[in-house]
Parts: structure tokens; C-alpha cells; sequence
């Protein structure tokens, strides 16, 4: 199966370093976001060759791959996967770019 290309939008870069800061400066410490960001890495590669493998959204055009408290919410084109956002599901809802 062949990979598809990954673009992050600068909404996607700016959560996932508002969410890794956040959890550096109330941990004191690099340790959880280092993971935080390894685990997302390790979500992203499996979507760059099954991007179907997350759910459906009430935006037919993005797909959410849910892992712990966190999501990754993209959509596919026939040239790529973008990165929409990182979601961290203990915000509220009603601010997630797929709801917008």
C-alpha cells in the first residue's frame, strides 16, 4: 500500500504545540509531551497508509483517529492527508474545526 503525503496546517501546528507547552510548563517536564508527540507521529504514519482508518465526522469531507484523550481530525485528498487539527477532548466541542 503506498503512502500518502502529509501536510499540517498551520490551525494543526498551532494546537499541537499550544498542547505540548501546556503540558511541559504544568509537568515540569519534556517527558509526557516527548511521548505525546511520538504516539501522534506513530497515529499520523498508520493514517498516511489507511486513511479510512478513522471515523466518519458530521463533515463528510474530515475523519477523526480518536487515541487516549487526544484526536486527529484530517481529510483526504487524491494528492495527500492534511492535518486539520489536534484535538484534545476535554475542550469544548463546539470549537473544533470540524464543527465550524
Amino acid at each position: 500500500m503506498l503512502k500518502k503525503k502529509i501536510i499540517w496546517t498551520q490551525t494543526s501546528i498551532s494546537e499541537l504545540e499550544s498542547i505540548l507547552q501546556f503540558y511541559i510548563q504544568r509537568n515540569d517536564s519534556i517527558e509526557f509531551s516527548s511521548w505525546l508527540l511520538d504516539e501522534l507521529e506513530k497515529r499520523i504514519e498508520v493514517i498516511s497508509i489507511y486513511p479510512k482508518s478513522g471515523r466518519t465526522t458530521d463533515l463528510s469531507s474530515f475523519r477523526i483517529l480518536p487515541f487516549n484523550n487526544f484526536g486527529i481530525i484530517y481529510k483526504e485528498t487524491v494528492e495527500a492527508i492534511y492535518i486539520e487539527s489536534i484535538w484534545d477532548f476535554r475542550q469544548n466541542p463546539d470549537k473544533r474545526i470540524d464543527k465550524k
